[in-house]
């Protein structure tokens, strides 16, 4: 999960396209708000301080505890490919049997989803919607219509297919 207000690939993607980004989405080197893309520093953390503190844990679980790559010694996913990413991962199971029970956990869970889905939405939305509902609708629209892709995305891949020898399907 990125801990940043929007996933780095928005970022980089507006900058592929020309297009600028929103107010407070990345910071200059100075830590100045920017709306153009290619002058991002770093993605702001998601929530102010308080998500500023998730990141800060997110990145001593996933980082530091299996001494991986913190901070910018993790490589640049998009922009050094040649480098080694030295990416960790935190992974956390946790048994429903070990405390209020499956079928009480699922009980409660089905309540409280039903309850978010219940507030009224805010002035110019349809619904409120629950963590994941937005990425299971784009699997099914993408499962039905095929993966969107950007005029820039589709250039580049055409002059790839070129240079490797694989025609574009």
């Amino acid at each position: 999960m990125a801990t940043s207000q929007v996933a780095v690939n928005r970022i980089i993607n507006a900058r592929e396209e020309g297009r600028a980004i929103p107010e407070g989405w990345g910071v200059d080197e100075q830590g100045r708000t920017t709306t153009d893309p290619g002058q991002v520093f770093a993605a702001v953390p998601l929530g102010g301080y308080k998500g500023y503190g998730l990141a800060v844990l997110v990145e001593i679980l996933s980082g530091v505890l299996p001494d991986a790559g913190v901070r910018h010694g993790v490589g640049r996913m998009y922009d050094e490919l040649g480098r080694k990413q030295d990416v960790g991962s935190f992974h956390l199971a946790l048994d429903p049997d070990r405390f209020a029970g499956r079928d009480r956990f699922a009980q409660v869970l089905t309540g409280m989803l039903g309850e978010l889905k219940a507030i009224p939405p805010a002035e110019g939305f349809d619904e409120v919607l629950v963590p994941g509902e937005p990425e299971a609708r784009a699997q099914e629209r993408r499962d039905r219509e095929g993966i969107p892709l950007s005029a820039v995305l589709v250039e580049a891949l055409a002059t790839l297919s070129g240079e490797v020898g694989v025609p574009v399907p």
